[in-house]
Parts: C-alpha cells; sequence; structure tokens
C-alpha cells in the first residue's frame, strides 16, 4: 500500500518556501499530521500545520546532514499529542547531487524516531519526506500495528487540485485513454491535459434531483469515469419534473434515484463506473467512502446534509461545491429565483461563516415526523415541507457548478479566484461573490483534524 500526502495550497506554498531558505545547507521542519478514516484505497495522510523550528532548533545543519535537538523534537511532539494527531519530520536535500529519495541515515533515523514517537503518539500516523528541487519521496506509518509504506502522492488542494507524484510512483488516480473523437470539441475548449485530469477524478454527488442528476450527466459527458452518486430518496412523480434520466415508470415502481440515474449514466457512456449508494449522507458508516473521494458535489436541500459536506471539506480536505436553489411562490406566482455555487476548501469561507446553515434548521431537520408536524401547525418550520423547484433553476445552477469544477480540477482559464457564483432570474443578475473567513468560526479550529484529531479551542 502506498499513501498519498493531503495538503492546502496555502502551507504547501509555505513548507516549500522554508525548505529553500537556507540553501545550500539542509533545513526541515515537523508537520502535525491528521488521517482520514480507511477506505478501499486506504486511509490518506493530512498535513495540519508546521512546527517551524527556531534558529536554536538544529543540533546539526549542514549541505549533507540535518538533526533537529531534543527540545524541538519534545515541543513538536507535545503540540502533536495537544491536537490528538500524528507528527511528521519534513527536510530538504537542495543539492542536484542528492539523489531522490531517504538517504540510508534518513531511514534509519525515520525509523527510531518512529518507535520513540510512537511511545508518546501511540497509534497515531507518522511520516519522514524528504524534498529535492524536483521531486520528493517519503515513508508513512498509520500507527502501531500497521508497516511502513511508501509516501508515493501529494495532493495540493487549492484554487486549482495538483496531485504530485514521487520518483518512480505510478500516476494516482491513474487517467484513462483519451478518446479523441468523442472528445474533439472539448479538447478545443480545454485541451487534451484537461480531459485527461477529468477522467482520472473520482467525484461524489450528494443528492440526485433536479440539480445533482445534472450535474451527473454533464460530468459523464465531459468525461468523468468514476462516480459515487449518494442519496437514500426513492423517486417519486413529481421527480420526473426535474430528474435526468427519469421516467413515470420509475416513480411507479418507487426506484431508487442512484439507481435511476445511474442507469441514465451507463446509456450515455458504457464503461463509467457508478458506485451507486442509496443511504442518508448522514449515516456514519458512509463517512470512509467520502473521504476517499477527490472531489464532492454538494446537491441536496438540507441543512443538516450541508454541515456534514462543510465538514468534510475542512476536516479532511476533500474539495466540496455546495449548490443550491430557492424559489420564492406565493400563490403560484413566482415572485424570486435564486441559485449559488460555491467553492469549499480549507483557507476559503465555509458555511458557517457565511450564515449559509442555520443551527436552529438542523435541530428541526432532525425532528420525527409527528414532532414536524407539530412545529409547522405552530406557524414555525414552513422549510420542512415540499418547497418550490422547476428544471430551468436546477439545470442553471447545475451548469454554474460544472463550470466551477472545470476550473478547479480541468485548470481551464484563470486560476479559481476564491469567490462564488450568485443568480437571480428576476432582477436578473449573474454575480461573483466574495466573502472572509470569519475568525471565530470553528472551520479554522478543525482545519486537518482528520479522524481522530481534536477540534482546538
Amino acid at each position: 500500500m502506498t499513501l498519498t500526502l493531503r495538503v492546502q495550497a496555502e502551507t504547501y506554498a509555505a513548507l516549500r518556501r522554508h525548505l529553500r531558505s537556507a540553501e545550500p545547507s539542509e533545513t526541515g521542519t515537523f508537520v502535525v499530521l491528521g488521517r482520514t478514516p480507511s477506505s478501499e484505497s486506504g486511509p490518506d495522510l493530512i498535513l495540519r500545520e508546521l512546527v517551524l523550528p527556531r534558529a536554536s532548533d538544529w543540533r546539526y545543519q549542514e549541505e549533507d546532514c540535518l538533526t533537529p535537538t531534543t527540545s524541538y523534537i519534545n515541543r513538536a511532539a507535545v503540540r502533536a499529542e495537544h491536537l490528538r494527531a500524528g507528527l511528521g519530520f519534513v527536510h530538504s536535500h537542495p543539492s542536484p547531487f542528492h539523489p531522490a529519495a531517504l538517504s540510508p541515515v534518513d531511514e534509519s533515523s525515520s525509523g527510531l524516531m518512529f518507535r520513540n514517537l510512537a511511545q508518546i503518539l501511540g497509534d497515531a500516523p507518522l511520516a519522514s519526506i524528504v524534498f529535492t528541487p524536483s521531486t520528493f519521496a517519503g515513508l508513512g506509518l498509520q500507527g502501531i500495528g500497521y508497516s511502513v509504506s511508501n509516501v508515493d502522492h501529494i495532493r495540493i488542494i487549492g484554487d486549482r487540485l495538483e496531485t504530485l507524484h514521487s520518483a518512480g510512483s505510478m500516476p494516482h488516480p491513474e487517467a484513462k485513454p483519451i478518446d479523441r473523437q468523442r472528445n474533439e470539441r472539448q479538447i478545443l475548449a480545454i485541451g487534451e491535459q484537461g480531459v485527461a485530469r477529468l477522467s482520472g477524478f473520482r467525484v461524489g454527488i450528494v443528492g440526485v434531483g433536479g440539480t445533482g442528476s445534472c450535474v451527473a450527466e454533464q460530468l459523464v459527458r465531459i468525461g468523468v469515469s468514476n462516480l459515487t452518486l449518494i442519496d437514500d430518496d426513492k423517486m417519486s412523480l413529481s421527480n420526473t419534473t426535474r430528474v435526468y434520466g427519469s421516467r413515470a415508470a420509475d416513480a411507479k415502481r418507487k426506484r431508487s434515484k442512484v439507481d435511476v440515474v445511474g442507469k441514465h449514466l451507463e446509456r450515455i457512456r458504457p464503461g463509467v463506473i457508478v458506485d451507486r449508494r442509496a443511504i442518508s449522507v448522514t449515516e456514519p458508516d458512509l463517512l470512509p467512502a467520502l473521504s476517499g473521494l477527490d472531489f464532492v458535489f454538494g446537491c441536496t436541500d438540507t441543512d443538516s446534509s450541508r454541515a456534514i459536506l462543510n465538514d468534510l471539506a475542512y476536516k479532511f480536505f476533500v474539495p466540496v461545491l455546495d449548490l443550491g436553489c430557492r424559489i420564492d411562490a406565493t400563490g403560484g406566482e413566482l415572485r424570486g429565483e435564486y441559485g449559488r455555487a460555491r467553492y469549499l476548501r480549507p483557507g476559503l469561507p465555509c458555511l458557517w461563516c457565511t450564515g449559509t446553515i442555520d443551527g436552529r434548521k438542523i435541530v428541526q431537520e432532525t425532528l420525527s415526523p409527528d414532532e414536524r408536524a407539530r412545529l409547522q401547525a405552530s406557524g414555525y418550520g414552513s422549510f420542512l415541507g415540499p418547497q418550490p423547484s422547476v428544471i430551468h433553476l436546477t439545470t442553471l445552477v447545475a451548469s454554474l457548478g460544472v463550470h466551477e469544477f472545470l476550473t478547479i480540477a480541468a485548470r481551464s482559464g484563470p486560476p479559481h479566484d476564491g469567490g462564488w457564483y450568485s443568480v437571480s432570474l428576476h432582477d436578473p443578475f449573474l454575480q461573483r461573490v466574495t466573502s472572509k473567513v470569519d475568525a471565530d468560526c470553528r472551520c479554522l479550529r478543525m482545519t486537518g483534524a482528520g479522524e481522530d484529531g481534536a477540534i482546538v479551542a
């Protein structure tokens, strides 16, 4: 098994600047590590924060030698223990004559470090990584009882998504060959590399109603080869006015939405991998599958589901696009049609920061059907019933989301600017909105915490 390290783009840039700061001598830093739950591909490591050294933290520091002091090791271990996290040591081999690998001395000292730190940090992940000017190599240990594995991939989560591969490793995820005839027009728009990148992504869609089914169809048509559909709902006749690929017979047979949409995608593109999960995203058992994805579209209409996807983006470094639609109507008369497409990742405002999700609404969504009925009879919780929805709006918002995905994943056009789309069809306007991270928001305290890490105060 090989390991992937997930890292926020801004943290990765700071790490690389630090590793170049002492050239021609080596330098390094301890890093606090979280991890994702075990999935089919195994758990990933998460770089939560840097524990940068002071000038006095090196016992030896030369062009081919770097040894941290005991006090630096202890300070880093205390920080990791406080966060219920693991610890890694990252250092540089700045000379062009250094091999793109951990040296025998590095491997020996890493083994000693793993044994000593395991006594303090228990089952927490440990890692040792070296960067040369052009590549990297590393070893990781997922905890007591695990064997040492190579750290072969670094996934950078930022305005664009990038995966680095260690010297001699296989690309991950492995892209499929491009059908140039099928993708002729798309290649003209985003290039062969852009199409190839899309084919390697494992993309999840949470909620496959009007918005999610449209997203799924567009993703398959632009070349995404591996989709996970998540929705515990069954088809009703009213769904057929919006759900792509659905028919009245599907509602009559009460087929699950994931099966209806999954079959539709397979007809469009035979050979596409569609993992159907007829389960609520609020089920804890779904977390390993969610955290093992490369990208997730949130097309759900409940705040409790959005809160889970929000945590997924910030705790586990799985980038999420939150899509939402809202129609204001009274007595069958449209008064407003609104939509949004917002990118969620560490470093950008989360849904709590912007007031998009409401804790009171989440509590009301967890009530029993009888409790909801009583609440609505009292004049509260009007949002708990069916909401107005029309296919033209869900399709528009889905298209905005896919456009954002192309910018981030296929790297088409300029880098993502950190803003989000807000649309109103009655004013009308399509505008790019920017907002700031709330300094008191929980997203800052849970960034990179992973499966076991503490949410800092």
